[in-house]
């Protein structure tokens, strides 16, 4: 075993070791680069992505590749070694070969990224996950490729669906749905789907690529492995049906109120200027010439407005994303030449831009008790395309809350002065200053608005029924102290938290003299032929999806979808049905009919066509008994029980049959 071992090294050096020299130099630029941390850095993750993929499923590929040729490959297994260990020391010289070209720069990448001075931004050990996870990401690309080189099977059939199933994980582990915080998906994803990649290679590496010579392990991880080649097709054809039925339909709609306290109704249609309208369906016209407001125009009498989100669990889901960095920390301000970060710890870190060092810290009274720690600001800097930071100055005062409480912070003096305090039954779920010295406080129970000295200028009562997080918007009015305050739940689809894309149910109007003044509810009329479009191609793709929930856990759903999952169950008992009948008709033993029929249950149209892929259909015969097609594997016939007839004298054979006497 050590010598294929070396044997393995030293025939697939010459790939890892100009990856390895490439790979290094890519990471050397992308670090001279970076002016935040690199590994939080989408511009630096994204390149990371492409040479795992790269190496992983080179390696894997190369390494059954090279020893195809039937007489090679009959001589290389054909050693005093079983197949097991020889597969072992072919894992074992990849993998080892994997880790030298990708393992070594990033770990050069995070030891570099962890010396003060670096980056003027925080830093903790656990930001190396995401680089953790873009090295397993190749070896998942590594087993799927392995296991195409050993498939026997045409690329234009089913040979290419173990490289569909590592991109389905790859493209799942991403997603950080509301029930699976953190990273753990990601993580989750790719060791469950690297695992069956990888039985599934070691199965087809025991029989020589033959599906039905492999273990039975192996066979079913081959099978769920092809099952989930086939689910990623089965969600790109669910998008594609989407824009098939849309056609140059597209819309949007959203509200927004005039400064004069209006609300209007924004429709926007590909190919069309937007339609401006009032709750009566009447388009605003321009009060001159009568002709209808453009978006442009119309955007100049739009009041003011400052988004809140408002969370009362851990605040992991009100971010982008899409950005790894916002679950650490986020820029709040930055002035006399220092960024203060929020950290996810609570508190207010400050860095100098020149020295790269912490300067100072600020924090609330009580800290570091959980109660007693800063929520996320509101008010991030916002970053580029590049994911560089936005330098942009801020004023030195600004206000933030904890769970409890409102504080004015001075960065300046850089001290936290308590404004304002909440019912000790209360809790902040968030909280934004939106200029003039106020700022508004959504709690359990109220949406209230606070003057720079503390007191309640107006206050909008409202109850949370659910824990789930919310969306708040507060317009400023041109009528003295007449706020707009809009109200929307959260939906996940909005991954970046984009502020644009939010959408309010309802919409209240108070004053500091009067209360609340009206409510309204928001019922956008410009999307019901969108909506409708697109619970059509969901009820149409649901047809080829498994009836599985966790598939939609997994993409994010905030939601089981359980209408789908009936048509995609009655669909997967159609195709257990049809796998029953494909498999009597070729007499499958009575258990390998059972566990067919379940796995059709479980997969659906994904598991029939992965079913058909897998198996390896003998040749049938006619029967010189009774002239029925009879599959030539088995000693008798399934369908009279006769034997096979024997062979034709030619006047060749040698030895003549025994007379019985």
């Amino acid at each position: 075993m050590r010598t294929l071992i070396q044997k393995e090294l030293r025939e697939n050096l010459k790939l890892a070791l100009p990856g390895l020299l490439i790979f290094a130099l890519v990471l050397l630029r992308l670090f001279q680069n970076s002016e935040t941390q690199p590994l939080l850095s989408v511009s630096v993750l994204r390149p990371i992505e492409f040479f795992c993929f790269v190496l992983g499923l080179g390696l894997g590929w190369f390494q059954i590749h090279n020893e195809r040729h039937r007489d090679l490959w009959a001589f290389l297994v054909h050693r005093p070694l079983t197949r097991t260990q020889i597969c072992a020391a072919k894992l074992t010289a990849g993998l080892s070969l994997y880790t030298l070209a990708v393992g070594l720069p990033l770990s050069g990448l995070v030891i570099a990224s962890r010396i003060p001075g670096e980056f003027a931004s925080p830093f903790e050990w656990e930001m190396a996950l995401p680089v953790a996870a873009d090295f397993l990401f190749g070896i998942v690309w590594y087993f799927a490729g392995m296991l195409t080189g050993l498939r026997r099977a045409r690329w234009y059939a089913s040979r290419g669906l173990p490289l569909l199933a590592a991109l389905l994980a790859s493209i799942l582990g991403p997603i950080q749905p509301s029930w699976l915080p953190g990273f753990w998906q990601q993580f989750l994803v790719l060791t469950v789907g690297g695992i069956i990649l990888a039985v599934a290679a070691w199965g087809a590496f025991q029989g020589d690529g033959s599906h039905r010579s492999q273990p039975l392990c192996s066979r079913g991880a081959t099978t769920v492995a092809l099952a989930m080649g086939v689910i990623l097709i089965s969600l790109v054809f669910q998008g594609l049906l989407e824009v098939l039925l849309r056609g140059n339909q597209a819309e949007s709609s959203r509200f927004e109120v005039s400064r004069d306290g209006t609300v209007y109704e924004i429709i926007e249609r590909a190919g069309k200027a937007a339609e401006i309208i009032d709750f009566a369906g009447q388009p605003l016209k321009e009060p001159v010439t009568g002709r209808k407001l453009n978006l442009a125009s119309f955007d100049k009498l739009v009041a003011d407005s400052y988004a809140i989100n408002v969370d009362f669990g851990d605040r992991s889901r009100l971010r982008n994303l899409l950005q790894p960095s916002s679950r650490f920390y986020c820029l709040w301000q930055n002035v006399d030449r220092i960024n203060w970060y929020w950290s996810r710890e609570g508190r207010l870190v400050g860095y100098d831009t020149v020295t790269k060092l912490p300067v100072s810290s600020i924090v609330p009274v009580g800290f570091p008790a959980i109660e007693a720690r800063f929520l996320r600001p509101q008010t991030e800097i916002e970053t580029d395309a590049d994911d560089e930071l936005t330098d942009r100055g801020a004023p030195s005062t600004d206000t933030l809350a904890t769970r409890q409480a409102i504080y004015e912070v001075n960065v300046a003096t850089r001290d936290a002065r308590r404004l304002f305090k909440t019912a000790p039954d209360d809790r902040i779920g968030g909280a934004r200053s939106i200029g003039n010295g106020a700022t508004v406080v959504v709690t359990r129970c109220f949406i209230e608005m606070i003057g720079a000295d503390g007191t309640v200028d107006w206050q909008l009562p409202h109850a949370v029924a659910s824990p789930r997080p919310f969306w708040v918007k507060v317009s400023r009015l041109d009528s003295t102290n007449q706020f707009a305050v809009w109200v929307g739940d959260y939906h996940p689809i909005n991954r970046r938290n984009a502020v644009g894309a939010r959408r309010y149910s309802a919409i209240s109007f108070v004053s500091s003299e009067s209360g609340v003044k009206k409510q309204v509810k928001l019922q956008p009329s410009g999307l019901k032929n969108r909506q409708a479009l697109q619970a059509w191609s969901y009820r149409l793709s649901s047809v080829i999806m498994p009836p599985l929930p966790v598939v939609y856990q997994l993409l994010g759903w905030e939601s089981v979808p359980w209408n789908l999952l009936r048509i995609s169950f009655a669909v997967a008992v159609v195709c257990a049905v049809i796998g029953w009948r494909i498999g009597k008709h070729y007499h499958y033993e009575s258990g390998t009919q059972i566990g067919w029929f379940v796995f059709h249950l479980m997969f659906a149209f994904p598991g029939l066509i992965a079913f058909l892929c897998v198996q390896e259909w003998p040749a049938r015969e006619s029967c010189p008994n009774c002239k029925k097609l009879r599959v030539v594997v088995r000693a008798k016939c399934e369908h009279c029980d006769a034997e096979f007839a024997p062979p034709r004298r030619n006047g060749t054979e040698v030895f003549e049959p025994l007379a019985t006497g």
